[in-house]
């Protein structure tokens, strides 16, 4: 009768161990992954740049950079469509963000001017990537706010335009010539 019983119950019993290595096994990959989860959030948060997740229709992820940098909430911006950040400027050239991903060169990385909750502009420096996840494209990505920047460029280049109004237009003669040699370089 022994061995008769040890047939049925081995099984049970293996059953059940199997069960339970299987129960721990899926617990450890539980806590691993929200471990990797709450790392990659700490990391994201202390960056100035906006870190976003998008599904090629809203944003599923993004950090708090990106509403500072917006001044819209996180959770505004989850339920926006990306194409409300965009400055009407620019608003034809992503009306297609698939296609306008697909045609940009030099690793999918732009410029683009937004406005601001408050209707303000701002400049982006945007970087992005395509992943394939569970059968389907999403776009991960960085924006880093380059308003100041290109406030800077723009103010060089009115200098720079009034230099040569200035230049081309005086009535007095005027040559530039390098120090060392003495080569003329300009004339008006």
């Amino acid at each position: 009768h022994l061995e008769l019983i040890a047939k049925y119950i081995s099984p049970t019993l293996k059953t059940r161990l199997e069960l339970k290595k299987e129960k721990k096994e899926k617990e450890k990959t539980q806590n691993d992954l929200q471990l990797s989860e709450f790392r990659f959030n700490k990391l994201t948060d202390t960056l100035s740049s906006a870190v976003f997740i998008h599904n090629r229709k809203n944003f599923i992820y993004l950090n708090n950079a990106a509403s500072v940098i917006s001044g819209y909430t996180n959770d505004e911006l989850l339920e926006i469509h990306y194409s409300k950040l965009v400055h009407p400027e620019y608003l034809m050239e992503v009306e297609d963000l698939e296609v306008f991903l697909r045609n940009l060169v030099d690793n999918k990385r732009f410029e683009i001017k937004i406005l601001t909750k408050n209707n303000e502009e701002r400049w982006l420096d945007v970087n992005t990537s395509t992943l394939n996840l569970n059968n389907s494209s999403i776009i991960i990505g960085t924006a880093n706010d380059i308003t100041a920047q290109k406030q800077i460029e723009n103010s060089l280049n009115d200098s720079n335009e009034k230099y040569k109004l200035l230049f081309e237009n005086s009535l007095d003669a005027i040559i530039i010539a390098e120090a060392e040699t003495g080569i003329m370089v300009d004339c008006n």
